[in-house]
């Protein structure tokens, strides 16, 4: 018996068909969701592709170049990523997530570009304070940070990835540290310094 394969479910299949329970959507929440529905449909157009040697013709609807999009971010998240593994020292890396208590969710919600600005700026200046103690660590770090907004169940959820290389540069730029592989700042510490600056 063939095993029959499961139809691919898209962002914009839902949305087609559970838009009504949104409820009132802002303006900008409005038109990502306009834009995903509308992405690679009739709504937006579309252009001809023939080939120069057989004389195929193929038809294509235009993309919505949201970057909210998954259909339209796909390939720039893989070069993102590409460049990325580019740019990997060669060492162990850990992984640090900085986030912000559920009480204030509602207030990012209303000051999105302010409140990302400062989760950001506050997670990353509290990553280098607490590396270059000496107390801690004693080195001049590097980090990739990458904002979520959503947890993973899609309930807002602002929160920060860092991607960290195991070592850093002693104070005067001359040698590399290296911290151990199975343990690289401490959670209390950077916690500690980290609520201390949103106070």
């Amino acid at each position: 018996m063939k095993k029959q394969s499961l139809p691919k479910l898209e962002v914009a299949d839902i949305f087609r068909k559970y838009r009504h329970l949104l409820g009132n959507l802002s303006p900008e929440n409005l038109k990502v969701v306009n834009a995903i529905t509308n992405c690679r449909t009739s709504v937006l157009g579309g252009h001809k592709l023939k080939c120069n040697i057989c004389g195929h013709d193929e038809h294509s609807y235009n993309s919505c170049r949201n970057r909210f999009c998954p259909k339209c971010q796909y390939l720039t998240k893989m070069n993102w990523i590409e460049m990325r593994m580019e740019d990997l020292l060669p060492c162990p890396y850990f992984h640090l997530v900085f986030t912000v208590p559920s009480e204030l969710r509602t207030l990012f919600l209303g000051n999105k570009k302010l409140c990302y600005n400062i989760l950001f700026k506050t997670a990353s200046e509290t990553l280098k304070q607490v590396a270059e103690n000496p107390k801690n660590f004693g080195a001049k770090i590097g980090f990739i940070g990458v904002l979520h907004t959503w947890s993973q169940e899609l309930i807002d959820h602002p929160h920060v990835h860092f991607v960290v290389p195991a070592g850093g540069l002693n104070k005067k730029k001359t040698k590399w540290i290296t911290s151990r592989n199975n343990f690289f700042l401490s959670v209390k510490i950077l916690s500690k310094v980290f609520k201390a600056k949103n106070a």
